[in-house]
């Protein structure tokens, strides 16, 4: 095919259009975009610096700095939230890159200029129970707590029913008569004293319950709690701070906000806001709860650490699991033993609470910490919703515990353990001009069980397991929770249903445990009266074996296990008295349980009967000594650990019933006895008419009562039994089984006749073997 001949002309008019066109185009962008266009860097020198407000109170503050951070050449790469929006209003999602004139330099970080320190500090909550549960008292110093104060919890029965008095008068539209015993209103915790040497000089400062310690910025810890720190307070228990840099900028805002609920609950927010526009990395740390005080009786010291945890996710995957807080107990004892262990051994490392080794190694994730005494807790746990629904962790608020222990010197001049905690925060990241949210709540109240087993969000969290009725390591062995919780069922049924009055109900209660009782008892007093008449009548026999064989103790016993023998007299009848020993469960549970239950707090006998008397206080609180002649305003204390509260009457009347017990009630001594274990045997009998009042002298009541009371029943149950005793015949032995082996119906005969048969195995010797014939 043959080419159409090109021209030249026409291809340089097209591309002279072109050119046109294009230059066009220049000359309109240049004309309509060129303000737009200038350099990136021209423009930001240009502009002067913004102003603007912090998202909370009205302090201004500037948003951005033109310093670079030297070291920290990562930083300079942050990228600064999405800004900007174009003519149709729709959000450019394109994230601009911050510049080195953004960065806020982090070195040399302080505290901002302090506070008014003479500016008055408002309190939170109120003493009048029909408007709070409690009062907090604040100090600026770390923003913390100075006092929990209850407003209808009492330190004694009488200042409860001199308040009662009170109130009573105020509802009846009186004058009121009767004053409120204001100093004499629980105090759950107060500051503690902290003290240190510094260039060879003791200092002390007051460290506030759940107070701020410091914080961690990229690394680099701030403290905000010293004598010369002080917190701004916006209100009412909600307190700030400003952490500026070397040069007076601001890098991080610290606010801090208690909120009081209804059931015993505060909820502290707190809100950490970066006020520069890199990241930053934060964590934060704060006291915990330290120990509470000592019961005022201080009968025993039962203060521990309580904690509560989850399962490792790949045991439960869906959270679907209680949390378990029975498993991991402390003494306060027991801490501050392995405390001063670990100061003499790594003396440089921090003394850690939490996490535990086992924690560790399963994987645990904490969800409360707990601080408990006799009948109160200070816990910490996290925020779940009305319905007890969220997260059931402490992280990020909470995920290492530390504590330390000091010695200080109460006010009777006894030397006393201090233990102060350490709340320590995960490490989280904080955009520019971001805000992260460490909040928890914190229980702060009594050990009740209808509280913490309904209440949200304590029955969420299991919190009722800080409730333990255990009396001491030495007895947890021997102790069911189970049964404790029964038998406190059982007391509050008797109480709210039958009897209506808690004296009453614990001596139906003891009651009702003889009866069940009564045919081990029974058994084993026949067992042990029998034995003994029948070793009486052995007597003459057993005196002509002594002089027979006077210097063969062995072969003594051995013919007078053959004469039992012969006379049908099972020595293992003695161990009738065992099943008895099988009830010190129950002994142990209900002590257990009528020490600890606060259900019995502050409670009265008998409808308060004595209490009409001139306000006798005896038998008006089932939880302390009887105190009938009376109680002291202040305890005394004698041994350093004895601590007597008034004088008391039951715990010596209770020595009478046990003296009247051993000598009318206690089987007559077994003639095969010496008069070296005679002696014995007496002394013991003396030891324990006097040792266990002594023990059980500052005892609560209830606990005294329930025991004089068993102890008054046994008395006549063992008269009936002893009567029945009687009229038994002994002196022939049991009769075996006819038609059967030979044996006897009872264990312990059977049990008898087997040992005696392996002494004559034994005598005999080996059975001869014969050689079998080929």
């Amino acid at each position: 095919m043959k080419k159409k001949p090109q021209n030249p002309e026409a291809r340089r008019l097209v591309i002279t259009l072109f050119v046109l066109l294009v230059a066009a185009g220049i000359v309109l962008a240049v004309i309509y975009g060129g303000p737009q266009s200038q350099p990136e860097d021209q423009a930001e020198i240009e502009t002067p610096p913004t102003e603007t407000a912090t998202a909370q109170g009205d302090v201004a503050t500037s948003a951005t700095s033109t310093n670079n951070i030297a070291a920290d050449s990562t930083a300079q790469q942050a990228t600064a939230p999405p800004t900007g929006t174009d003519v149709n209003g729709v959000i450019d999602a394109t994230p601009a890159t911050t510049t080195d004139a953004t960065l806020v330099s982090l070195s040399g970080l302080k505290v901002a200029s302090s506070a008014d320190p003479n500016a008055t500090i408002d309190s939170l909550g109120s003493l009048d129970p029909t408007k709070a549960t409690m009062e907090l008292q604040f100090t600026s110093t770390g923003a913390g707590i100075t006092s929990i104060v209850f407003s209808d919890i009492w330190q004694t029965a009488s200042a409860h029913r001199q308040a009662d008095e009170h109130m009573k008068e105020v509802a009846e539209g009186q004058t009121p008569t009767v004053p409120l015993p204001e100093n004499r209103r629980y105090v759950l915790q107060r500051s503690q004293t902290f003290t240190w040497n510094n260039n060879n000089s003791v200092e002390s400062i007051e460290v506030p319950i759940l107070g701020s310690s410091a914080v961690e910025i990229n690394g680099q810890r701030v403290s905000v709690f010293s004598s010369k720190i002080h917190w701004a307070q916006i209100s009412p228990g909600v307190f700030r701070l400003e952490i500026v840099n070397e040069k007076d900028e601001p890098v991080l805002e610290i606010t801090r906000r208690f909120v009081l609920g209804d059931q015993f609950d505060i909820t502290l927010h707190q809100d950490l806001k970066n006020l520069t526009q890199q990241e930053l990395d934060v964590s934060w740390i704060q006291y915990g709860p330290t120990d509470l005080d000592r019961d005022r009786a201080r009968y025993m010291d039962r203060r521990r650490i309580r904690y509560g945890y989850e399962l490792a996710l790949e045991h439960d995957p869906k959270r679907l699991g209680r949390v378990v807080g029975s498993e991991i107990l402390e003494e306060y004892s027991t801490i501050v033993g392995d405390y001063k262990d670990h100061i003499s051994e790594t003396p440089n490392q921090d003394f850690s609470l939490w996490p535990k080794k086992e924690a560790i190694a399963e994987g645990y994730t904490l969800s409360w910490f707990a601080s408990t005494n006799r009948y109160f807790a200070l816990a910490v746990h996290p925020l779940l919703s009305p319905e007890g629904k969220g997260d059931r962790g402490l992280r990020p608020e909470v995920t290492a515990i530390n504590a330390q222990v000091q010695t200080h010197v109460s006010s009777e001049g006894v030397p006393e353990e201090v233990v102060f905690t350490a709340l320590i925060s995960e490490t989280v990241k904080v955009a520019g001009d971001q805000t992260v949210e460490l909040h928890f709540g914190v229980y702060a109240g009594p050990l009740d069980r209808y509280i913490l087993s309904d209440e949200q969000p304590y029955a969420a969290l299991n919190m009722n397991n800080m409730i333990l009725y255990v009396m001491s390591s030495m007895c947890a062995c021997c102790t069911f929770q189970w049964l404790a919780i029964f038998l406190l069922d059982f007391l509050t049924f008797l109480h709210n249903y039958v009897v209506f009055d808690w004296g009453i109900a614990i001596i139906v209660l003891v009651i009702t445990v003889r009866a069940l009782l009564h045919p081990l008892t029974k058994r084993s007093q026949i067992s042990m009266q029998g034995f003994s008449k029948q070793m009486g009548t052995l007597k003459p026999e057993l005196e002509k074996l002594k002089k027979k064989f006077p210097n063969d103790k062995k072969r003594q016993q051995q013919e007078q296990m053959r004469l039992m023998q012969e006379k049908g007299i099972n020595p293992l009848s003695m161990l009738g008295c065992l099943p008895l020993f099988l009830q010190m469960p129950i002994w142990v549970a209900l002590y257990a349980m009528l020490y600890f239950a606060f259900d019995l707090r502050q409670q009265p006998a008998f409808f308060g009967f004595f209490q009409l008397f001139w306000d006798w206080p005896f038998l008006a609180d089932l939880a302390t000594p009887d105190h009938f002649f009376g109680e002291f305003k202040e305890p005394i204390e004698l041994w350093g650990w004895v601590n007597i509260t008034g004088i008391n009457v039951l715990p010596l009347l209770m020595a009478v019933m046990w003296y009247i017990q051993q000598k009318y009630l206690a089987p007559p001594p077994n003639p095969s006895m010496s008069k070296e274990m005679l002696r014995q045997q007496k002394f013991m009998q003396v030891m324990i008419i006097f040792i266990f009042p002594i023990m059980l002298y500052s005892a609560p009541s209830g606990l005294t009562m329930y025991i004089l009371t068993s102890s008054s029943i046994g008395i006549l149950e063992g008269r009936h039994i002893r009567k029945q005793i009687e009229t038994m015949d002994f002196s022939k032995p049991r009769k075996k089984r006819q038609g059967g082996d030979g044996k006897g119906k009872d264990p312990g005969a059977r049990a008898y006749q087997a040992a005696m048969q392996r002494v004559k195995d034994k005598r005999r010797g080996p059975s001869p073997r014969y050689k079998k014939r080929s």
